[in-house]
């Protein structure tokens, strides 16, 4: 079982350096896109567990819209690598920063119904990111 995980850990990481290169700003937003990514979900599923309202059809579901996310920053990155845009990796940041954001307020909105309370400064700030960034919160 070790092994097995140290190959899939290497193979993410081979994969996340073909995709996003060598440059560790580009690989800091992903990592940090990664995490949130998963305590979302691992909140996400506490919480229908805790709720006795969970239903694997809802986790698919979850599990189809983080990997669409991802793609999504695939395709960004793509665009930036062919250098549609110009040097810069601009698109791939932004649309990486957006999705962060957009896994900040989830996070988020999961804690507070656990009852922890949130920071209004920390909320607003996130959302007005989100948006002056031109896209609405969808869950």
């Amino acid at each position: 079982m070790t092994e097995f995980c140290k190959n899939i850990s290497g193979a993410l990481c081979a994969c996340s350096v073909f995709l996003f290169g060598n440059d560790p700003t580009n690989l800091k937003w992903l990592y940090a896109f990664l995490v949130l990514m998963a305590l979302d979900l691992l909140l996400g599923t506490l919480e229908a567990i805790k709720n006795k309202a969970f239903k694997r059809q809802q986790l698919l579901e979850g599990l189809y819209r983080k990997v669409s996310m991802l793609m999504l920053v695939v395709v960004a990155q793509t665009i930036d690598s062919i250098h549609l845009i110009g040097e810069t990796h601009i698109l791939q940041r932004g649309v990486t920063g957006y999705l962060i954001g957009y896994e900040a307020l989830s996070i988020m909105s999961h804690i507070s119904i656990a009852g922890v309370p949130i920071p209004a400064l920390l909320k607003n700030a996130i959302q007005n990111y989100l948006n002056k960034s031109g896209g609405e919160i969808q869950k």
